[in-house]
């Protein structure tokens, strides 16, 4: 909320300045001419410019090209009608101007309270501190057979002798631990047969007799 507020302010400045600088240039005149005033939807827009800059960090790859191309349209139109001295009424100068405006600041509201996660004073999100609140450390250990001792051993010694290995993994929760466990360990080869072979399967992970427990703080 802070960022909106802080934007809210810039564009009141913005509307400020021009203000005086009318009445400054209108004197008397000024009465008849207020309407002038919310002719600055380009200088609001170019104002917001950072504001499509945290956006464009934020959002997922594929809608930034659409963030761009929206934002560019919006620049565009203010420019044109920025440019237009004769060619519209104030009215309806007045009304277009207003509704970019408008788009502008309820993109601002979007930006930071839907899009952008929150930011605390460490520049943590709110997001981060969630996940630091709900996420639990999990001690994760998984049996494991090694076919590849078979043929050096025999597999009548290795019968229902399996071997353990233990990991340490932070979830939300209990349910998707195992597929995480051996995830991490197939991609980072954790666990690797003690004899290399052709074979592709040595290790067989032994999910029914997995144990799982939450770690205290």
């Amino acid at each position: 909320m802070e960022n909106v507020i802080y934007y809210l302010f810039l564009f009141l400045l913005v509307i400020i300045i021009r203000f005086f600088k009318l009445k400054n240039t209108y004197k008397q005149d000024f009465k008849y001419k207020w309407k002038e005033v919310m002719f600055i939807s380009l200088e609001i827009v170019y104002t917001a410019s950072g504001i499509v800059i945290a956006l464009l960090l934020n959002v997922e790859k594929n809608w930034i090209a659409s963030v761009v191309m929206i934002y560019l349209v919006i620049v565009i139109f203010s420019a044109q009608l920025d440019m237009s001295n004769e060619n519209l009424s104030t009215n309806v100068k007045t009304i277009l101007h207003s509704i970019i405006i408008l788009i502008v600041l309820v993109g601002t509201y979007m930006t930071y309270n839907k899009v952008i996660p929150k930011v605390d004073i460490n520049g943590n999100t709110n997001k981060v501190l969630q996940d630091t609140v709900l996420t639990k450390n999990y001690t994760i250990i998984i049996p494991y057979n090694d076919y590849s001792l078979s043929k050096h051993i025999g597999a009548s010694k290795l019968k229902n002798k399996p071997f353990f290995f233990k990991i340490s993994i932070n979830a939300k929760n209990k349910d998707s631990l195992y597929f995480k466990a051996t995830s991490i360990i197939t991609k980072e080869k954790l666990i690797i047969p003690v004899f290399q072979s052709d074979r592709d399967n040595d290790i067989e992970f032994l999910r029914n007799e997995v144990v799982i427990f939450e770690n205290n703080k």
